[in-house]
């Protein structure tokens, strides 16, 4: 099977369960690595809104929608921005009043006169 180490872990997305294995010795190291072995994550057990009555929305597979790279090379500012352009996008409820809904979740505003 594949193995990884921790450093790799956190480039994984959230795609991916990694179970920490026993450390072992390598070559040219002297403390032991952890390694990991990573498995798919099984299905969502809901998309959309939460049934809890949190008001949340959920999209299971958009749990870490840039890669760890994009994530570093972006301010915090144009982070904020991407990420709330990309799961705005995601967003389709039909009718205005669950479109409001959504928006008014993810801080945005919509005009019902349009």
């Amino acid at each position: 099977g594949i193995l990884i180490d921790e450093a790799t872990t956190r480039l994984c997305t959230r795609e991916l369960l990694c179970e920490e294995l026993p450390a072992i010795r390598v070559k040219g190291k002297t403390n032991p690595i952890t390694i990991f072995r990573p498995r798919q994550k099984g299905p969502p057990e809901y998309i959309g809104l939460e049934p809890t009555g949190s008001g949340r929305v959920s999209f299971p597979w958009y749990d870490r929608p840039l890669s760890i790279s994009q994530q570093i090379s972006m301010t915090e500012e144009s982070l904020a921005v991407a990420l709330k352009e990309n799961v705005a996008q995601l967003c389709s409820v039909s009718g205005w009043d669950g479109l409001l809904k959504v928006q008014k979740l993810l801080g945005g505003e919509f005009s019902v006169d349009l």
